[in-house]
């Protein structure tokens, strides 16, 4: 049987694999820059709206860095709609950061997101409206996972700011459309198309906020992640629908043979997460302890909505991802740890954090429709939460993905193509981009070419 101490190792080990450290960039570094980059840095720090884009490994995160370093602390804030991808940019979740409504019961409307004057009192107060307040500039990261309902809401909430203060903030946003889109649930399309009858699939390019914003799209191509030029290449076929099927055959021919041990599995689904992490789990010595969540109205739940399943299986050893944000600052939703121990009498688990190497009980949390601990494990994850990262090993499990952004975000968060494993045959799945999502970047690469020459003629 392994030691405790064994175990953490491993999963040591097996997280330094997983994420590639952020970089910290000196302020007055300019070195670096190619000059697709440079063009973009200078257009940010023009202070118009803008949306940064490009397809994943480009360099994205390094100029948004660039330009975080060369202001102000409290003159930006960075945000992003999970928390794995705002911890690339030390930034926090878009939900936290301006009080999103959490869609329990299914989207927000038009009218949940006018902010009359009994919600502007309510909502300009403390610490979190100070942070808005003093800042130049709001940075959305993975701006293709933002729903149009939330991004409603948050330039509702910077509109407010200035009518009622005058003040003015710069709205810059990041990401690439043909990688994950925004999620409506199945049980909500109904209303979401009665809501938001032209905008079917909650993209934020076909909001009206987005068009009244007069947003100006800078894109930057050339690949920085994958330094294999064959690999790149064959992303990109992949990124951009891969008609003739050439970039799948390159990446699944290269790929490992085998699963990778002791690294990190992206799914499609959280059904096949919940059944590699228990697969994961078993194989940890000792009987795992089983907390059922506490549900006390089960006919008003929609477990599809819900943060945790019906019951949390746990072990001594096992890694998990924090849920929630901590009160008392000591994690937030999306972190990561290590069980250390179980007291199920105190309804206590401690949890040795990656972050801060603190050990800490975490308690059971209540949220508005059931109570369980905010915790879930993490020996795999959905495409979803992986959107950001950088995994130096991974395996994929592509057999079920219903849609080219999953596979083309999975596939392209390996730096080698030697140290991914790929589970199905990649011949077989649908890699047909949106075609909202193809007409928008034709439409602003036409944009782009028209400002160009008028550029040049003067």
């Amino acid at each position: 049987m392994k030691k405790f101490s064994e175990i953490v190792k491993e999963y040591e080990e097996r997280e330094n694999r997983i994420v590639s450290p952020v970089p910290d960039i000196p302020i007055d570094a300019d070195a670096g820059l190619n000059d697709e980059q440079a063009a973009a840095l200078k257009t940010l720090q023009s202070g118009t709206d803008c949306f940064l884009s490009g397809s994943a490994g480009s360099g994205k995160s390094f100029v948004l860095r660039r330009f975080i370093a060369g202001r102000s602390e409290q003159s930006v804030l960075v945000t992003a709609p999970t928390k794995i991808a705002a911890h690339h940019l030390r930034g926090k979740t878009l939900h936290s950061v301006f009080s999103v409504p959490y869609e329990e019961d299914g989207i927000l409307t038009p009218q949940d997101c006018a902010f009359d004057d009994a919600r502007w009192e309510a909502l300009s107060q403390g610490v979190k409206y100070q942070r808005i307040h003093d800042c130049d500039t709001v940075i959305i990261d993975e701006i293709s996972m933002v729903r149009a309902d939330v991004f409603k809401w948050v330039v509702s909430y910077l509109r407010a700011e200035e009518a009622r203060t005058g003040h003015h903030i710069q709205l810059i946003l990041c990401g690439d459309f043909l990688q994950v889109p925004p999620v409506i649930c199945t049980e909500d399309k109904e209303a979401w198309r009665r809501s938001y009858p032209d905008n079917p699939d909650g993209f934020v390019f076909l909001s009206p906020e987005w068009r009244d914003l007069n947003i100006q799209t800078v894109e930057i191509r050339q690949n920085m992640r994958q330094k294999d030029k064959e690999h790149a290449e064959a992303l990109e076929q992949i990124r951009c629908g891969d008609p003739n099927g050439e970039g799948r055959k390159w990446i699944q021919a290269h790929s490992a043979r085998e699963p990778i041990a002791n690294v990190s599995t992206l799914c499609a689904t959280k059904e096949e997460v919940d059944c590699i992490n228990n697969a994961e789990l078993d194989k940890l010595p000792g009987d795992s302890v089983d907390f059922e969540t506490y549900i006390p109205e089960p006919a008003k739940l929609r477990e599809r909505k819900m943060l945790v399943g019906r019951v949390l299986r746990l072990k001594p050893g096992a890694p998990v991802i924090t849920l929630v944000n901590d009160r008392e600052g000591r994690f937030h939703n999306g972190s990561r740890g290590v069980v250390v121990s179980i007291d199920p009498d105190k309804d206590i688990v401690r949890v040795r954090m990656d972050e801060t190497g603190q050990v800490i009980d975490i308690l059971p949390y209540e949220w508005r429709t059931y109570t369980q601990f905010p915790l879930a494990l993490a020996w795999a994850l959905t495409v979803h939460k992986a959107q950001g990262m950088t995994c130096k090993a991974v395996n994929i499990y592509a057999r079920r993905a219903w849609e080219a952004g999953q596979i083309y975000v999975s596939l392209s968060r390996g730096q080698e193509i030697c140290s991914m494993y790929i589970d199905g045959d990649l011949s077989l799945l649908n890699f047909e981009p949106n075609p909202s999502v193809v007409e928008f970047y034709e439409r602003e690469a036409r944009k782009a070419e028209k400002l160009a020459k008028a550029n040049a003629a003067s």
